[in-house]
């Protein structure tokens, strides 16, 4: 009797609080190997590019002078996007293939199908790719902020949970 009365009780989707707290731990587990690893690859990559497309005494000229300026900005200009690339990769194959971000484990939240049935891994990438290209895209991730964390509405749903038809559930609720 118990189980039929389940099936027709619909079960509460998460809204803005564990949403927002999910995402700020999210940064801030994200940041210091985002940084580390923007560090160390940013650097290789920027001495790769310098070494590619200057000779010897091209580089002794730019250590030398004002353009010295110019490769450091290179290594943290590079630097930003390889901690960048990383960290959103990481989130992008994580929630991908499990629903869940670090930030969505501590708080016992996961991505569903909007039913509340676990959803499927070519779902779960898409709406990832929608919330992390979103993010990068100028006014579009302006869109998918303000949809994640103001306009969830009653049906609990950001942009990106609209378009893929899913919603964040607390795990214990899932199937």
């Amino acid at each position: 009797m118990e189980e039929s009365l389940k099936l027709y009780t619909e079960i509460e989707r998460v809204g803005f609080g564990k949403r927002l707290g999910s995402s700020v731990l999210d940064f801030i587990i994200s940041l210091l190997p985002g940084i580390i690893l923007g560090i160390y690859a940013g650097a290789a990559i920027a001495a790769f590019l310098l070494d590619f497309f200057y000779d010897e005494a091209q580089l002794k000229t730019f250590q030398a002078g004002f353009s010295g300026d110019i490769a450091t900005t290179i290594i943290g200009f590079v630097a930003s996007l390889a901690g960048i690339v990383f960290t959103s990769l990481f989130f992008y194959i994580l929630e991908g293939f499990t629903g869940q971000t670090p930030g969505k484990m501590i708080l016992g939240i996961t991505v569903a199908n909007m039913n509340g049935e676990k959803a499927s891994i070519d779902k779960l990438l898409l709406r990832a790719l929608i919330k992390i290209t979103g993010s990068f895209v100028g006014i579009i991730g302006f869109i998918i902020f303000v949809g994640c964390f103001l306009v969830l509405g009653e049906k609990k749903q950001a942009l990106h949970d609209i378009i893929c038809k899913t919603a964040i559930f607390n795990k214990s609720d899932i199937g």
